[in-house]
């Protein structure tokens, strides 16, 4: 199954979409006031423009499959703002990564804005984040990737990174 709406905009709402389904915003997408995109086990989530994450979360979750969230321009995290990716198990699968975040420009993290991201607990699978430029603002542990805790089962590891 595949969605390909010309723009998206969530405001106060939740959108979860099932397991093996497409998601192909032609142009922009905005995620604003408290707003959730909910992908599980997805074969692509893509967007045209670029994507605002604005007091609102994103949730990929790779279950078997290596989730992959394709933004062609910014991908902007601000004001509370939340992107958690779970990685699928890499073994038997194409590629070499459990998720993929392919950023075509800059990801801008800002104001209380956090990327979770989490390994696959029994393998390692692990996320490949691909961007141009990344900037992290927003003052003292405000803003940043966080990863304590969500890595392989089989071992602890613990990777804070916090940019002041």
């Amino acid at each position: 199954m595949a969605w390909r709406p010309g723009s998206l905009a969530l405001s106060n709402a939740t959108l979860s979409l099932p397991s093996g389904f497409s998601l192909a915003v032609t142009n922009d997408a905005a995620l604003v006031s408290g707003s959730s995109l909910i992908v599980t086990n997805p074969l692509t989530t893509a967007v045209g423009g670029s994507l605002l994450v604005s007091n609102s979360q994103v949730l990929i979750n790779g279950g078997t499959n290596a989730a992959v969230l394709s933004v062609a321009r910014n991908l902007l995290v601000q004001d509370g703002g939340r992107l958690y990716v779970h990685s699928a198990p890499t073994n038997g699968q194409e590629g070499e990564y459990g998720a993929l975040v392919d950023i075509g420009h800059d990801l801008i993290l800002t104001s209380n804005a956090w990327v979770y991201v989490y390994s696959h607990p029994t393998n390692g699978g692990s996320v490949l984040f691909r961007v141009r430029h990344l900037t992290v603002s927003g003052g003292t542990n405000s803003a940043g990737f966080y990863a304590a805790g969500t890595g392989y089962a089989g071992a602890i590891f613990m990777w804070i990174c916090q940019i002041t």
